[in-house]
């Protein structure tokens, strides 16, 4: 740990000679290691606008910036073809979006085929 404050030039430069030779070209066709998608442009650019902005988005109350997860779950929607005002959310990632749909797909079952002790628990989840 350095004793004072370092020049972010040369922690960059230092960053990139360390860790640089280390990273490998994910994007490309021969590439057979874990599912990372490529950085669209696009995607670049709003991800350096959000931290520029430096919010915290978790509630609507905190920054009117939320609202853009409902803009985008609106969008989502409309292109799958769902109806309109059906619910959604915006998680971490893939390993919480896969729990999430688990979870959700596990209550739809309870509550559309309940056995006599599931419609007790049932009653208490509503």
């Amino acid at each position: 740990m350095p004793d004072g404050p370092s020049d972010p030039a040369e922690t960059l430069r230092l960053l990139d000679e360390v860790a640089g030779p280390a990273t490998v070209v994910s994007a490309g066709g021969r590439y057979f290691g874990f599912m990372t998608g490529g950085t669209l442009p696009a995607a670049l650019a709003a991800q350096v606008q959000a931290a520029a902005w430096d919010q915290n988005v978790a509630f609507a109350v905190m920054s009117p910036a939320a609202a853009l997860e409902e803009v985008a779950i609106g969008w989502l929607a409309d292109l799958l073809g769902l109806p309109a005002g059906c619910a959604g959310a915006v998680v971490t990632g893939a390993t919480m979006a896969n729990l999430t749909g688990l979870a959700a797909a596990r209550r739809a079952l309870l509550f559309a085929y309940p056995t006599s002790s599931q419609k007790r628990r049932a009653a208490c989840l509503r």
